[in-house]
């Protein structure tokens, strides 16, 4: 039980640093989010050519928040199993996995991009099925003179809000997990008869210094009854 419960709590470290680890990300986020923009603005053509950047932008958001789901994921697969085969090795621990095993994260921020549908309609250069390379750098430099300031800030708000989510979600999770988890906790000291033990060193020295002093009340007690010629005597 005690390897068990140690696996469960290393799957929480990690996801917890994970979710920590978060915004060390987010500039490397806005510079996917420019060059997909950028490519997808030099390279479309045809009728939906005004909204391949928009498209673009949003589908890198939406993978941004399919990674925050996935964390949730994999740590909730990785506690119920914990949570299963602790009740295979435990039985009469009578646990409710369910509580774990089949909770649904909902509420993932969708991006909010329609400010900027305007300003990510991009021209794309006339030149650029000769020079496709080329023109997506030409690009890439007309969307930092213009829009690029905005994209950026809005590719963090949408972020900081999706790190908010992960987080809230991840705390419920690990609090369903460890209500569960301490019935084994429980168990397992009990088992290994954990207090069983001896006192710690400064209880045992309290211990030893009030059984001197007993010992000491007792001699002068004596003492003061041999004094007396035995003529008081407590009563039986």
């Amino acid at each position: 039980m005690r390897r068990l419960l140690q696996s469960g709590d290393e799957a929480v470290r990690q996801a917890e640093a994970r979710c920590r680890e978060w915004s060390a990300d987010r500039p490397a986020l806005v510079e996917i989010a420019l060059r997909d923009v950028a490519a997808a603005a030099a390279s479309a053509n045809g009728s939906g050519a005004a909204e391949a950047p928009f498209a673009a932008l949003e589908g890198v958001l939406a993978r941004r928040g399919r990674m925050a789901h996935e964390v949730l994921t994999g740590l909730q697969q990785a506690l119920a199993g914990t949570l299963e085969r602790l009740q295979r090795a435990a039985p009469s621990a009578h646990t409710d996995v369910a509580s774990v095993k089949d909770v649904t994260f909902r509420g993932l921020p969708a991006p909010d991009l329609l400010a900027l549908r305007p300003r990510l309609r991009l021209a794309r250069p006339w030149w650029a099925v000769l020079l496709p390379g080329l023109a997506e750098r030409a690009t890439r430099r007309a969307l930092e003179r213009r829009p690029g300031a905005a994209v950026r800030e809005e590719v963090g708000r949408h972020d900081r809000r999706v790190r908010a989510w992960l987080t809230e979600r991840l705390r419920s999770l690990v609090e369903s997990y460890e209500a569960q988890a301490e019935l084994f906790r429980e168990q397992a000291r009990r088992a290994s008869g954990e207090g069983d033990g001896p006192p710690p060193a400064r209880v045992a020295l309290e211990l030893e210094e009030d059984i001197k002093a007993l010992q000491g009340a007792a001699h002068e007690a004596e003492a003061a009854d041999g004094h007396s010629g035995g003529a008081l005597r407590p009563l039986p």
